[in-house]
């Protein structure tokens, strides 16, 4: 068979292209090789121990993204006690409650946004959430940007209309206040909450600065139903996450401490007050960089 490839620029002031492909085939007619097409397009558009991501106008298949979900661990998350619970209890009583929304008449869809300072463990909240929708089976779909060759608006229809074709799924947007600008604010607000139907779409949102948002995204009920705050660790929950790292310094870098681990998390912990999770990563990976420089 022939294949005939077609490209072409749209009379825009962006410039962007247009492919189009032919196929001829060579026989009494086309159906087997029409019939070899849709398999191998089918084959090619199934995830492979990938996450589809969205960035800069395309979908592509992202197989580090998946290993990093896959090696994400609950284990690694600290939060206030029920925290985490009521996270995941409303992920999993989304999924599992089509037949409530229908029977009372409302679209199964829902929206969740994680807001609060950088380094709280929003993403890798995220990644734990998606490790255990993927165990289910429920498609995660990752925007990174609304941009295109086009302009955002499209990129925001091509979002929406995949997370509509793999449906049930979760569609993640982090960094919310970013990507929703004022130009595309009423064109993201309808994709989200007007006429098209939403059918089977969990959206996860995160944002650093919710003051930045739109109080029609922000506060508008069917839009964003439940919201969970990421704030600054409190003197327990530094002292958790400090043991977690000694565990994993003493275990993992072959490293010994005279003081137990009580007695260093607290004392740590005490230290960093209004430090986020991020820095006090930071703290123990360069000291294991530096003791590694040192041996």
């Amino acid at each position: 068979f022939e294949v005939f490839q077609a490209t072409w620029r749209y009379p825009d002031w962006r410039g962007s292209l247009g492919t189009a492909f032919h196929f001829v085939f060579d026989g009494a007619d086309d159906s087997a090789g029409k019939s070899l097409v849709k398999d191998i397009y089918e084959w090619a558009n199934e995830l492979k121990k990938e996450i589809w991501v969205f960035s800069h106008g395309n979908w592509s298949k992202d197989s580090d993204l998946y290993e990093t979900v896959q090696a994400a661990s609950w284990f690694d998350v600290v939060h206030e006690p029920g925290f985490v619970e009521a996270l995941k209890s409303d992920t999993e009583t989304f999924f599992a409650s089509e037949k409530v929304y229908a029977a009372i008449g409302v679209t199964w869809k829902r929206g969740i946004l994680l807001l609060g300072p950088p380094g709280n463990g929003k993403t890798q909240t995220i990644e734990c959430l998606l490790k255990d929708l993927l165990a289910q089976d429920i498609s995660p779909l990752y925007v990174k940007n609304f941009k295109t060759d086009r302009d955002e608006e499209w990129g925001i229809r091509a979002i929406f209309e995949k997370a509509r074709e793999e449906a049930p799924c979760v569609l993640v947007l982090e960094d919310l206040d970013a990507m929703v600008r004022p130009r595309v604010r009423s064109y993201f607000l309808n994709e989200l909450d007007g006429l098209a139907r939403n059918h089977g779409i969990l959206t996860i949102a995160t944002t650093n600065h919710p003051e930045k948002i739109d109080d029609a995204i922000l506060r508008r009920p069917s839009r964003f139903d439940q919201k969970y705050t990421f704030a600054l660790p409190s003197l327990a929950l530094r002292q958790e996450y400090v043991r977690i790292w000694i565990a994993k310094v003493t275990t993992q870098g072959g490293f010994g401490f005279r003081s137990g681990a009580d007695v260093l998390s607290k004392e740590v912990a005490e230290k960093t007050e209004e430090w986020s999770f991020a820095f006090l990563k930071e703290l123990f990976v360069s000291f294991l960089l530096r003791s590694a420089t040192d041996r």
